[in-house]
């Protein structure tokens, strides 16, 4: 090819395409995250999106709208009717971390309701196994930082994470709605 474009979710995967294309003098233009931590030479530009800025125009939209926001998830989370949504507050997008040397997110959206419930959406153009490792990632933390030390446990409320994913990322599975639950299992 004369030029190659890439959208690559994971630098490392694609450490042999890229060095591939630098010796074969091949221009790569890194699209979306652009190609993060790249040494091959090969990546000759980025069309790059902001994504801090593109959350905090999702925020505002969905700030501007939350009924919209509202009807979505009530639309597709597994929710029993009698405990719909009804109100939400936003909270930051950002979840930074307490110690500066621990990893920092930012979710498109970030969310609670009256009984305390967090809701996480994100917007992904691409599956990945790297994006499924940030979601349960981002969950995870918010989850976590809902109690601070001496408190109980029965203070935490659940997490849930709605992504909505313009790839089909199980092919194998019929459908376009997957529901997932960490449940414990008894032995």
């Amino acid at each position: 090819p004369k030029a190659m474009a890439l959208a690559a979710l994971s630098t490392d995967a694609v450490k042999e395409i890229l060095a591939e294309c630098a010796e074969k003098n091949i221009p790569v233009i890194g699209f979306d995250s652009g190609v993060p931590d790249d040494t091959s030479g090969a990546v000759k530009a980025t069309a790059a999106t902001n994504n801090e800025a593109a959350a905090a125009i999702a925020a505002e939209k969905f700030g501007e709208h939350p009924d919209l926001v509202i009807s979505l998830l009530n639309a597709l989370l597994p929710l029993n009717p009698r405990h719909e949504i009804r109100e939400i507050e936003y909270l930051p997008a950002e979840l930074v971390p307490e110690n500066p040397l621990r990893k920092n997110s930012i979710v498109d959206v970030r969310c609670r309701d009256a009984e305390g419930r967090q809701f996480i959406v994100e917007m992904q153009m691409i599956w990945s196994p790297e994006f499924r490792q940030r979601v349960l990632f981002n969950a995870s933390k918010a989850y976590v930082r809902q109690i601070d030390t001496g408190q109980e446990y029965e203070l935490l409320q659940p997490v849930y994470s709605l992504n909505l994913v313009n790839e089909v990322f199980e092919p194998e599975l019929e459908g376009f709605y997957h529901y997932y639950q960490l449940v414990h299992m008894e032995h």
